[in-house]
C-alpha cells in the first residue's frame, strides 16, 4: 500500500503545487512519472568520469551547454530518491526487483564515486543496470504516447542538454 493516500497528497499538493511527485499520485499517473525520472537519469546524465573532481559541482557548462554527470552528488541523490519512491508508491511490485533494487541502494558506495578510484566504472555499470531493469519494467505500464521521446531531450554524443520542458502532467497545470 502506498505510503501516502490521494488525499494526503492534495493536501501536500496545495502546499507544494509544483511538485511532479504530487500531481502524478492525484492524476493516477505514477508509472509514467517514473519511467520518465528513471529514462531522464539513465539517458540524460553522461557516463564519462572526467578527471576532475565533479562531485560536488551542481552546475557544469561546455560553454552554453550544460553538461551533468553520473557520478556527480546530486545525480546520486535523485536516484536514491527515486527508487525509494518507486517501492513506497507500490510501482514496482515484483519481488525480484524490489529485492535488486533493495540491495542496490543497501550498498551505497555504489553511488559514490571517487576522483581516479578504479571502482568507478563497476559502480556506474551497476547504477546503468538498474535504471535499465526499472525502465523495462515500467515501459510495459505506460502508453506509447505517454512514454518519454529522447529525440526530444535534444541529445548528441557530446553532451547532455537538461529538457527545457518536460512532458507535464495534464489537468493540474492549466
Amino acid at each position: 500500500m502506498p505510503r501516502l493516500t490521494v488525499e494526503q497528497v492534495r493536501i501536500l499538493h496545495q502546499e507544494h503545487p509544483d511538485n511532479e511527485h504530487y500531481i502524478a499520485v492525484i492524476e493516477g499517473t505514477l508509472p509514467s512519472y517514473h519511467l520518465w525520472k528513471f529514462s531522464f537519469n539513465r539517458h540524460c546524465f553522461s557516463d564519462e568520469l572526467p578527471l576532475e573532481d565533479v562531485s560536488a559541482i551542481t552546475e557544469i557548462f561546455q560553454g552554453k551547454r550544460k553538461v551533468v554527470y553520473k557520478c556527480q552528488t546530486a545525480f546520486s541523490a535523485s536516484v536514491q530518491q527515486s527508487l525509494m519512491l518507486l517501492i513506497e508508491d507500490d510501482v514496482v511490485t515484483a519481488p525480484e526487483l524490489t529485492t535488486e533494487i533493495n540491495a542496490f541502494m543497501a550498498l551505497e558506495e555504489d553511488l559514490e564515486f571517487h576522483r581516479g578510484d578504479p571502482r568507478n566504472p563497476e559502480k556506474l555499470t551497476r547504477v546503468n543496470r538498474i535504471l535499465d531493469k526499472v525502465i523495462a519494467c515500467l515501459a510495459p505500464m505506460v502508453s506509447e504516447d505517454r512514454r518519454p521521446q529522447l529525440s526530444s531531450w535534444q541529445l548528441d554524443k557530446s553532451s547532455f542538454l537538461i529538457p527545457k520542458q518536460r512532458p507535464q502532467p495534464s489537468s493540474l497545470h492549466k
